[in-house]
């Protein structure tokens, strides 16, 4: 058991603690003492990044997973999970990826599990398009071009063409006007 006196000092050895970093036991372990914690400020919050909406059909007798996706418009194409929180809607990292049923259609957009852009590259400018690489543990990777558009303007807009790999067809793949860099 630990005296009181010895307690005494390791109390008064982490008062007198420097605010700087304190190593501890391992060579990739470092802790900041309280005090050094309260003095900084907080992280910033992550958004929720820019939406991808699109639909995804699967014809197959298998299920797939969409697993990500990759664009040069963006420094990562993440995929995101809405989960109910409080009574709202809210996403979260979705490191399984999204099932895509077999023999179903689903449609990500914001509000439902989706992908979402971050460390956008450049504007994403109303009008414009960019090309999305799709990653699928099945199915593989399937590039299809995706409009920046907002909802409300899609009508009397000609859709993209469709793009199928495999047993798998996506559509209607959008994103919203966003400002980059």
């Amino acid at each position: 058991m630990i005296s009181a006196a010895s307690l005494l000092v390791l109390a008064a050895i982490a008062i007198a603690a420097p605010l700087d970093l304190v190593t501890l036991a391992g060579p990739h372990f470092t802790a900041q003492t309280e005090a050094a914690l309260r003095a900084e400020p907080q992280a910033p919050q992550i958004s929720d990044g820019v939406p991808i909406s699109l639909s995804i059909q699967n014809d197959s007798d298998e299920e797939d997973r969409l697993l990500g996706g990759s664009t040069p418009v963006a420094q990562c194409v993440a995929v995101r999970r809405a989960l109910p929180v409080n009574g709202r809607r809210e996403t979260a990292p979705s490191l399984e990826g999204i099932v895509i049923p077999a023999q179903a259609t689903i449609t990500l957009e914001p509000g439902t599990s989706h992908l979402a852009l971050y460390g956008l590259q450049t504007d994403l400018v109303q009008g414009d398009a960019f090309a999305l690489t799709l990653h699928f543990e099945r199915a593989g990777d399937v590039t299809v071009i995706s409009r920046v558009r907002r909802r409300v303007d899609a009508a009397g807009i000609a859709p993209l063409p469709e793009v199928s790999l495999g047993d798998l067809t996506i559509a209607l793949v959008s994103a919203p006007p966003a400002s980059g860099p």
